[in-house]
């Protein structure tokens, strides 16, 4: 008789993954583009980046600006994946929590090689920076599994025009 496998979830009933899962999930993500939260002339922003998995942290590369200052103070920082599939009301999202950290030794940089994916911006994006992960969450939704009846589907081209 074969085991069952009971999944963790929340109060909504959303899958709950586990950290290695999280990393899995940010490792296989193509394209590797993530969201990079920082607080920024005390707002917060979010900042889309090109990334790797290395170590177990999030890599990426920046110039000047919000995310390089973070890093230059080792401010916390918060990163976030998702892959959502709207034709089946499925999909997932990853959030690392943690602290920025300029990656300024010759050999972490060297070690990390052809991973760093190209950046998309073509300006200057010498400075590699390091998330090192204090909390890493996940959520997951199967397709159909918490569809809901009772509230109609949200379509844009139904809207009224806003004036």
């Amino acid at each position: 008789m074969g085991s069952v496998v009971l999944m963790a979830t929340d109060e909504t009933g959303l899958e709950i993954l586990l950290p290695h899962e999280c990393l899995q999930l940010l490792a296989a993500r193509v394209p590797k583009v993530g969201r990079v939260g920082v607080i920024h002339d005390d707002r917060p922003d979010v900042l889309p980046v090109n990334y790797a998995i290395f170590d177990g942290a999030v890599v990426f590369r920046t110039g000047r600006g919000a995310k390089l200052t973070a890093a230059m103070e080792e401010a916390p920082v918060a990163f976030e994946v998702d892959a959502i599939d709207a034709s089946w009301e499925e999909g997932w999202s990853v959030v690392v929590h943690g602290h920025a950290e300029l990656l300024d030794s010759e050999d972490v940089i060297s070690k990390l090689g052809d991973l760093l994916v190209r950046p998309w911006v073509p300006a200057e994006r010498a400075s590699h920076i390091r998330i090192v992960p204090e909390r890493i969450t996940g959520r997951s939704i199967e397709a159909g599994r918490h569809r809901r009846t009772d509230v109609p589907s949200w379509d844009l081209r139904a809207m009224p025009p806003r004036d």
